[in-house]
């Protein structure tokens, strides 16, 4: 049985109690957190529980064109006030370069096609982090008594 197929099985079952039905689409502490898709980053690692915060995800917790449109959604929508975003040590894109990842792909053969600095790996958190806040803040409309902080973290 494939990963996918044991997922689906898992989802079988909680269908049947959907124990978090309760919950809303609306975090219960108005936060939403951008931050990297590595497997080590959870909810529990934040000291969150289920129904908290909006977690985004992307390689590298950076701020793109996507990201910030689930963060508008999670805002004006949802009701979101703050907004964290959270980089952090030992990033598996940290361990590359554009370049690199650019031959790896190549050399199997793959025709794909994307702008320059898609992946945008950066051996600088805070830095990024900083970056990443001004551009959520530039949200238009952004609430001026909402919050956007950044944080490295592990």
């Amino acid at each position: 049985m494939s990963v996918i197929d044991e997922v689906l099985q898992a989802n079988e079952i909680y269908s049947r109690t959907h124990e978090l039905r309760r919950l809303t689409p609306r975090p219960e502490r108005k936060l939403a957190v951008l931050t990297c898709m590595d497997t080590r980053l959870s909810i529990r690692t934040l000291g969150l529980k289920t129904g908290d915060a909006h977690i985004i995800r992307n390689a590298g917790g950076i701020v793109t064109e996507d990201s910030l449109r689930s963060l508008v959604v999670s805002h004006y929508l949802l009701g979101t006030e703050e907004i964290m975003v959270i980089n952090h040590t030992d990033c598996g894109l940290m361990q590359t370069t554009e370049q690199d990842l650019r031959n790896r792909i190549q050399n199997r053969r793959e025709r794909l096609r994307w702008r320059r600095h898609f992946f945008m790996p950066s051996r600088i958190l805070t830095k990024m982090c900083g970056i990443n806040c001004r551009s959520c803040t530039r949200i238009r409309g952004y609430r001026r008594r909402s919050r956007c902080a950044g944080s490295s973290m592990m």
